[in-house]
């Protein structure tokens, strides 16, 4: 996908997601119900759900941090305003409100959208190398 990717084109790839997203979830919850005697089912689950927090929370660290350095560095190629820089990053759904208004240049509004469409592709690729990686570690 990319910045001018149809809204057709992204429902698509969110159901295809969640279909596999949604698969996988209860597979793994059943496969840890079943692998333990029914007096652990509760603890077994804990653990599970557990262990899915922590990913969740270390993911979003990680992916924070490198959204950040990745976004700052694009960012800097062509906006010299250290002022503008911090707007886009913490107002990251609001650019063409911000070029409406006035506050951006419109001529900065498609590399402010393409920064953020590298990043979450960056953040894609990074995500598929790890579950490769998983599941070949299996």
């Amino acid at each position: 996908m990319t910045a001018s990717s149809g809204i057709d084109k992204q429902i698509g790839y969110l159901i295809i997601t969640g279909v596999g997203v949604g698969a996988c979830m209860q597979s793994i919850n059943l496969n840890v119900q079943g692998a333990v005697t029914p007096q652990l089912i509760a603890m077994a689950i804990a653990g599970w759900s557990f262990s899915q927090l922590c990913g969740a929370v270390f993911g979003i660290a990680v992916n924070g941090t490198e959204f950040t350095i990745t976004l700052t560095s694009k960012l800097s190629t062509f906006i010299s305003s250290t002022e503008l820089i911090e707007f886009v990053q913490n107002n990251p759904s609001e650019p063409q409100q911000a070029v409406l208004s006035g506050v951006l240049p419109e001529s900065l509004l498609d590399p402010i959208i393409g920064a953020h469409t590298d990043f979450l592709a960056l953040v894609f690729r990074a995500v598929v190398v790890a579950a490769l990686v998983l599941f070949l570690a299996r």
